[in-house]
């Protein structure tokens, strides 16, 4: 499951029980923040620190991503492929 949040935003209520959900269930998930073109370096380090505090997962588990200058493509897919080699 690639599991998408904005960040500009802090998980939701309703983001943080997907996240209880998928973790009961067992589902291999990939979590991306998107529209980070949209944020400076500080603000978007500042958000990544405020979502991983939010989830309780590492920062580190967070791709950065932006559709427009397509920064974290290639390690999603990346991790993408990971997860399909691992089942």
């Amino acid at each position: 499951m690639v599991w998408l949040l904005d960040a500009r935003r802090e998980p939701s209520g309703e983001d943080l029980e997907f996240l209880d959900w998928l973790e009961e269930a067992g589902r291999p998930t990939i979590p991306v923040v998107t529209k980070v073109d949209k944020l400076s370096r500080n603000e978007l380090a500042r958000q990544l620190q405020a979502i991983a505090r939010a989830t309780g997962l590492a920062k580190e588990l967070f791709t950065p991503f932006s559709a427009v200058t397509r920064q974290g493509r290639d390690e999603i897919w990346e991790r993408i492929e990971a997860a399909l080699a691992a089942e």
